[in-house]
């Protein structure tokens, strides 16, 4: 009796562990760069808003429907829903969302280029430009961007068009989850 418990467990075990490889991925490589904030502000929500063009520009670049797909099919479940472009209303875009239960990246597919709908991820498999990722201790993205001063728990960096703003949730020190909304018309 004792035998097939401890066979059932280790069956049991096994399938368990191959479920965790099948969940792992690939992480993006990224080059550890620093980079100097322009300048700050405190937007209308009272948080810390820092401008840095270069980051920003290239934050997600890395990402794109094709590399999600090759990179993340495992980790990510693929949804596809038509809509109409807003512009041309006989032409029919694609929005491509992947997500699972805690990160969601979509992308609006337009006939001339895939835009960058939605970045919000609590995983550090993300990296975003220079490294940037969950988990990264607030300490060292203060140093990455050149911050003096103590972090809030909520933080913003982008553009000085705030088209494009990465806002930055701290929860024990490091960086807990990363919400990016650009916008595009």
């Amino acid at each position: 009796m004792k035998e097939k418990i401890v066979i059932s467990l280790i069956i049991i075990f096994s399938a368990g562990c191959n479920s965790i490889r099948n969940l792992s991925v690939e992480q993006f490589e990224c080059s550890n760069e620093s980079f100097r904030y322009d300048s700050s502000l405190t937007d209308n929500e009272g948080v810390k808003y820092y401008i840095q063009e270069e980051f920003v520009y290239n934050a997600t670049e890395k990402y794109t429907v094709e590399s999600l797909i090759e990179q993340y099919d495992r980790f990510l479940e693929l949804e596809k829903t038509p809509t109409r472009n807003i512009h041309d209303t006989t032409i029919v875009d694609t929005i491509y969302e992947f997500k699972n239960k805690n990160n969601i990246i979509s992308f609006y597919r337009a006939r001339h280029k895939d835009l960058l709908k939605e970045f919000d991820v609590s995983s550090s498999v993300f990296p975003l430009h220079g490294c940037v990722s969950v988990e990264l201790p607030k300490d060292s993205l203060a140093n990455k961007f050149g911050i003096k001063e103590p972090l809030s728990d909520t933080i913003r960096i982008g553009d000085e068009e705030r088209s494009t703003v990465f806002t930055f949730y701290f929860s024990k020190g490091k960086i807990d989850r990363i919400i990016s909304m650009p916008y595009f018309d």
